[in-house]
């Protein structure tokens, strides 16, 4: 599995190495079974915000080959205004293929192994999760953003896979696996 983390100084691919072990051939399939839940290719996250009465817009990270080839074709800038609830919703893509496939709906399906964290990097930006998994664990594919004042900065958006290790809210970043990561430049005025 590849596990994807987007900066705009630094692209990062980290190769996660399987578990093996040095067995008799007959031995290899009671040792090495087949994984039961492949993790999916992320290549495309889209931050859809709505400012009250407004029409949704789209923000998109777009990287259809995957880290280590060609450089994104889409880094959006995030633009808010200040002192404006905006509702923000997440959509993780594979479009490395012919026919793009929405993951989100898998996100869904197993959020009691997902959790979206927000680390904003601009003073005054306030994000709030509102769904949660059948535990009452957050989610984060859906939120509330305000930023207090003016300025610009930028927030890092992180996929977590936390099979069997999901933390009670608000969550923690540092159980599990990295999915996808990618930040974005904020500006509010």
């Amino acid at each position: 599995m590849s596990v994807l983390r987007f900066s705009r100084s630094v692209v990062v691919l980290a190769t996660l190495a399987g578990w093996t072990t040095s067995c008799s051939k007959d031995d290899n399939k009671v040792n090495n079974p087949p994984n039961q839940n492949e993790e999916e290719v992320i290549t495309t996250l889209i931050v859809r915000l709505e400012a009250p009465g407004g029409q949704p817009v789209d923000y998109a990270f777009r990287d259809p080959d995957g880290p280590g080839g060609a450089s994104p074709t889409q880094w959006d800038t995030l633009d808010l205004q200040p002192n404006t609830l905006y509702a923000c919703s997440l959509f993780f893509l594979n479009e490395s293929g012919a026919d793009p496939e929405d993951i989100t709906p898998e996100i869904e399906m197993e959020s009691d192994e997902h959790q979206v964290f927000y680390t904003p990097g601009l003073s005054g930006l306030t994000v709030t999760t509102l769904d949660v998994d059948g535990n009452g664990n957050p989610l984060g594919l859906d939120s509330e953003w305000i930023a207090a004042q003016s300025g610009e900065g930028e927030i890092t958006i992180t996929l977590k896979h936390q099979p069997g290790v999901k933390a009670p809210a608000p969550g923690d970043i540092a159980l599990g696996s990295t999915d996808a990561e990618v930040v974005f430049q904020v500006r509010v005025d």
